[in-house]
């Protein structure tokens, strides 16, 4: 099934299906009280090539490994989280897996972060 197929499949689930309350942002005090701004390898991800990942997730979402392929695409989500693509990409792979709400909360993000083929 193509990409618009999907995109389009999903948002329907929008209207029909309502959408789920997001519950904050996913920083907490604790998260925070434990990053240590001081600490030697505190910027060792911006060494990091994302290269890598993203041909692994999207080698796996091929392959219908949707989990592993979540994986990376929410790994790579965390250091571009503007990425509309990326946040695509773990909407497919969400709906493929049978998760439709967290499918279509990314979609929604996508939306919102000017994903553009819809």
């Amino acid at each position: 099934m193509g990409c618009l197929r999907w995109a389009v499949m999903l948002v329907m689930g929008l209207f029909v299906g309502g959408l789920v309350a997001e519950a904050g942002n996913g920083i907490n005090a604790e998260t925070l009280k434990n990053l240590d701004p001081l600490r030697s390898d505190v910027a060792d991800f911006l060494d990091d090539d994302p290269g890598p990942v993203l041909v692994q997730g999207l080698s796996e979402f091929r392959r219908g490994n949707y989990p592993q392929a979540a994986r990376c695409f929410l790994y790579l989500l965390r250091r571009d989280s503007d990425n509309p693509e990326l946040m695509f990409q773990l909407a497919e792979c969400y709906a493929r897996w049978g998760y439709p709400d967290r499918a279509a909360r990314f979609l929604r993000h996508a939306v919102n972060a000017g994903f553009g083929p819809l």
